[in-house]
């Protein structure tokens, strides 16, 4: 499948049956190659790279376990592991914004799967997260919303300090490389991309019109602090590059796998924190050369989501 579209268009409509003959052969020979390199690429990563002790180990490649292991690996003198229960995000219907609906079937193994029970007589709810690099931002719709000013400030204002909007504010800022130039609070030059779908569409045009003859303002970015604040009506703006996903693993893991002092276990799952005299001091994990603990000399980052 990915092999084909790496060919040029016109060779894969020849009629000439040699030309056929060889493009097929050129397509086993490509499909063996990157089969094995895919294998061997886990495998390296799964194994052979693998210390005895690391200075911090993070549990869960999700979105802020990708963050925080690009950030922690940027100093060359700690060692970082970043252990993660699903598979590597290689996944074709990964990268492509549609394969969504693929990708939430029941039994996909790039997803955690529950039956959330939502009260007496009420039906059961089904619940999904992601499970492989990337974490629920390689599964979920692409939407990026980063939530209103004022609840972060409430939680400051609660005791979570350096979690109000003058703080985390910056922080989105300095992340996004955003397709519509920079702003006030809008950010460029990041390692997220963030678009606005280039193609309008007449029904959401007349929505959106609608929507600003009610009263609602028409707004360029929903995510800027007026539209955010007072209300605003227009495109959303996406994780979406060049018509392909762009999760937290593009934007913040796979830009620096090549880092010596960064090891990515996939398909691992950790078991349990071990502590001596109340510090961590190792991960039981479990994949598929069984059971065994790696040692921690600094701290163990838990980035598993609420719910696992």
């Amino acid at each position: 499948f990915v092999a084909i579209f790496l060919l040029p268009w016109r060779q894969c409509r020849a009629t000439d049956t040699v030309r056929i003959s060889s493009v097929a052969a050129r397509l086993r020979r490509l499909f063996v190659t990157l089969t094995f390199n895919s294998k061997q690429r886990v495998a390296l990563v799964n194994n052979n790279n693998v210390t005895e002790s690391y200075h911090y180990i993070i549990i869960g490649a999700g979105s802020s376990g990708c963050v925080m292991a690009n950030r922690l690996s940027e100093n060359p003198n700690v060692s970082v592991l970043l252990i993660e229960a699903g598979p590597e995000d290689k996944n074709p219907l990964i990268m492509m914004p549609r394969g969504i609906g693929k990708l939430l079937e029941q039994g996909n193994p790039h997803i955690f799967d529950y039956q959330a029970l939502s009260g007496e007589g009420k039906p059961s709810e089904r619940w999904m997260k992601g499970r492989t690099l990337g974490g629920s931002s390689a599964i979920n719709g692409m939407v990026y919303v980063r939530g209103a000013p004022a609840d972060y400030d409430d939680w400051e204002k609660s005791g979570c300090s350096g979690w109000g909007w003058s703080d985390i504010g910056r922080q989105f800022v300095a992340m996004e490389d955003h397709a519509s130039g920079q702003a006030p609070w809008r950010g460029t030059g990041g390692p997220l991309k963030v678009t606005i779908n280039p193609e309008t569409n007449p029904l959401c045009d007349a929505t959106i019109a609608a929507a600003e003859q009610a009263g609602t303002p028409r707004s360029q970015d929903i995510n800027d602090i007026d539209a955010v604040s007072n209300g605003g009506f227009g495109y959303q703006p996406q994780n979406i590059w060049r018509g392909q996903r762009f999760s937290a693993a593009r934007a913040f893991v796979h830009p620096v796998r090549h880092r010596a002092n960064l090891t990515v276990m996939t398909s691992t799952s950790a078991l349990k924190i071990n502590f001596t005299d109340r510090r961590p001091s190792s991960v039981l994990i479990r994949n598929k050369s069984g059971e065994r603990a790696i040692k921690v000399s600094g701290e163990v980052i838990v980035c598993a989501g609420a719910i696992e």
